[in-house]
């Protein structure tokens, strides 16, 4: 608002007309006459105004600063957004890869469950096929002891007669 006031001041005085401010072409001059009161306040005022303009073009400049650290902040934190980007992006790859090792493992596991399945299933039925072969042999065994003690009895029971026969061949 006060610089508002200085401004229109300083148009109105260089509409005055006054050559030192150079303003006004020489050909315009006019002589004004303004009182001594009213001469010191315009230059207070002009005073005042430049001390305005001088805090401005401080603050300005200590604006400006802030704004170029920000542009430099601005500008690593739009390097590490890059960069958290293409991490990003190459985790995303990674986790892409590595569910599709995941899947391919998956499939793996399911062909190896049902291959230990039928070995399973073929390791069962020889365990059976053994078990009715043992079965088999025991039963074979069993019988063959059976005939082995007949023939026994009977090899004793010949022998018996033969002892027998030639006993009675050597009394007679």
């Amino acid at each position: 608002m006060f610089v508002k006031i200085v401004c229109s001041l300083l148009l109105s005085l260089s509409c005055l007309g006054l050559p030192s401010l150079g303003f006004c072409s020489p050909t315009t001059e006019q002589v004004v006459t303004i009182s001594v009161q009213d001469f010191n306040k315009l230059k207070m005022a002009l005073s005042e105004s430049e001390k305005e303009l001088t805090k401005a073009k401080q603050q300005l400049n200590e604006s400006n600063e802030a704004l170029m650290i920000a542009n430099e902040q601005l500008s690593l934190s739009g390097m590490e957004s890059t960069e958290l980007m293409n991490q990003l992006i190459e985790s995303k790859m990674q986790t892409k890869k590595l569910q599709e090792q995941l899947a391919e493992q998956s499939r793996e596991t399911l062909i190896l469950k049902q291959q230990l399945r039928e070995a399973s299933n073929d390791l069962e039925k020889a365990n059976q096929y053994l078990q009715n072969t043992k079965q088999e042999v025991d039963k074979a065994f069993k019988e063959h002891e059976a005939v082995e003690r007949s023939l026994r009895k009977q090899v004793t029971g010949w022998q018996i007669a033969t002892v027998i026969g030639t006993a009675i061949g050597f009394l007679v």
